[in-house]
């Protein structure tokens, strides 16, 4: 290869990036469950790299809320209250609420082509019955998200509220987000399609209405038992 030439395929992932997917990816499986304590030297060790990018992916860990209590080279997998996971569920409708306000309709030709073609994953996800539902659901949420072409909104969801959209192990069958199956999807398809911003909007709002509403609920039953507990 010449002294100029580039690999066409050169991995310019920074490693503090790779080693937080990887950690990242345990979380999501559950395998790394609430409660439990990392290590640095132990994450080093076991993806054969050297422990300052392993601190430099804990302290990210940390800022999107997935670890806590870091110490030294130490720290805990975060505890998710139901009150967290209901307001981030609210959060994520939000953030949708405005990509679809942001959007210009009638979408082009790859915009319905990219929207048909995640509700026809996330369909084959839910038939499949291999536990993947969240990451479809994820996964056309971030389709509708792009159509807004707001770099500022992409990363935000990506960054901070997808990954906690993903933790399955934290969200009940009482969740807005686990009841979203395949005729809201195709419902929400259909419409994006045909440019009803109308109807997108009208079904995000009752989306929302209902993380509201759990949201009041997870805190009503937080100060009831509390109260019950001072008793």
């Amino acid at each position: 290869m010449g002294r100029d030439a580039v690999p066409s395929q050169l991995n310019r992932t920074p490693m503090r990036d790779t080693i937080y997917e990887n950690v990242l990816g345990l979380i999501r499986t559950g395998e790394l469950a609430p409660g439990e304590i990392i290590h640095e030297d132990e994450i080093a060790v076991w993806l054969s790299v050297s422990r300052p990018p392993v601190r430099e992916a804990m302290v990210k860990l940390e800022a999107n809320g997935f670890i806590e209590g870091r110490a030294g080279a130490r720290a805990m997998i975060s505890e998710v209250s139901a009150r967290d996971v209901a307001m981030r569920e609210r959060m994520v409708v939000s953030l949708l609420c405005t990509a679809v306000e942001a959007t210009l309709f009638p979408l082009s030709a790859n915009d319905r082509s990219s929207i048909v073609q995640a509700a026809a994953e996330f369909n084959i996800a839910v038939a499949g019955a291999t536990g993947s539902e969240f990451e479809a659901i994820a996964e056309f949420d971030s389709r509708v998200i792009e159509l807004a072409d707001a770099p500022a909104l992409n990363q935000s969801y990506h960054e901070r509220l997808r990954p906690h959209l993903l933790r399955r192990t934290q969200y009940s069958a009482s969740s807005p987000f686990a009841q979203r199956g395949p005729e809201f999807v195709s419902s929400m398809s259909d419409a994006l399609v045909a440019g009803d911003q109308d109807a997108v909007l009208a079904m995000l709002e009752k989306l929302r209405a209902q993380c509201v509403a759990r949201l009041v609920d997870t805190t009503r039953s937080a100060v009831a038992g509390g109260q019950g507990g001072d008793s």
